[in-house]
């Protein structure tokens, strides 16, 4: 064995060396190990951190997402259900205004008739909304009057007009006439031929047949009752001064007004409605009953025969 072989050791097997565990130092905390992380989790985590980091400047956000677009729908782009915000219309433009909104915007006086008339249809059918329905609507009947006048069956009949929706303008009707109703029935006194002609006009024009009504009032002129007593034909009427006086009587009333319309639309009184006034005045004198007014109702007027001079 030579001297070289003697000196060099016996070589040893490698270890490989453990860190040692770090020390904690006073007033530290010691860092804790690392762990996985899911990578696409926090890339979600750090984009939002980043939108919101550059949203915010004193308060007031300054980046606001913009709505996601799929991409796979060719070339058209599609946004998401729930990904963007519902357009309002702009308040500043009439003209942009749903009926409903442009109503309380605006007042009543700002919507035309199919503006109005939508508002009671509420809804549309499928393939026409409710604007052009009720603009449809109006003219297949000629506007409101014949809208009005057209009767269940009528309303009914048109496409986009069921039950529900002919119900809805019949009631809106009849609260319009019992709303001109009501001013009589709380106890007013009745002056003004006006209010009176406006109330009988709603309640007598729209028949097709001729009607001879009365207003049953007491001593104070006040209402007690509203009674169609005869139906006719579309050019008059068979009155029987009888019948009013037994009415006259039942109501204990003190004075009446008689009422009936031209279904031909002309309110001038004729020679018949004339003769039958004098008649009507005779036979409720005997029961200390006047007579305060005849009011002929026309499509456009109504006529006083107290204002006319006629009784």
């Amino acid at each position: 064995m030579t001297k070289q072989e003697r000196k060099k050791p016996a070589s040893k097997p490698r270890t490989t060396k453990r860190s040692k565990p770090a020390k904690a130092v006073a007033g530290k905390a010691l860092p804790k190990p690392c762990a996985r992380v899911n990578s696409k989790a926090a890339s979600k985590a750090l984009l939002k951190t980043n939108v919101e980091a550059s949203s915010r400047c004193d308060g007031k956000t300054l980046l606001k997402a913009k709505p996601r677009v799929s991409s796979k729908l060719g070339s058209k782009a599609v946004v998401k259900s729930g990904s963007a915000r519902p357009v309002r219309a702009d308040a500043s433009r009439p003209e942009k205004l749903q009926p409903r909104e442009k109503l309380l915007k605006l007042g009543v006086d700002a919507l035309n008739d199919a503006e109005l008339l939508s508002i009671f249809l509420g809804t549309g059918t499928k393939g026409l909304p409710v604007l052009p329905l009720a603009g449809h609507l109006l003219d297949d009947f000629g506007g409101i009057r014949g809208l009005v006048s057209a009767g269940k069956e009528h309303l009914c009949s048109r496409t986009g007009i069921g039950p529900a929706k002919c119900a809805i303008i019949l009631a809106a009707l009849e609260l319009a006439k019992r709303y001109l109703l009501l001013g009589l029935e709380r106890g007013e006194t009745i002056t003004d031929p006006t209010s009176t002609g406006d109330f009988l006009r709603l309640r007598l024009r729209e028949s097709p047949r001729e009607i001879f009504a009365c207003l049953f009032l007491d001593n104070q002129h006040r209402l007690i009752a509203y009674e169609e007593l005869f139906f006719g034909t579309i050019d008059g009427a068979s009155v029987h001064p009888r019948e009013v006086v037994r009415c006259a009587l039942a109501h204990n009333a003190a004075a009446v007004i008689f009422a009936h319309n031209h279904p031909s639309g002309v309110a001038e009184p004729s020679q018949a409605d004339r003769r039958i006034t004098e008649r009507l005045q005779s036979a409720l004198s005997l029961i200390d009953v006047r007579v305060l007014d005849h009011m002929v109702v026309g499509d456009l007027e109504v006529v006083s025969f107290a204002e006319r001079g006629l009784l």
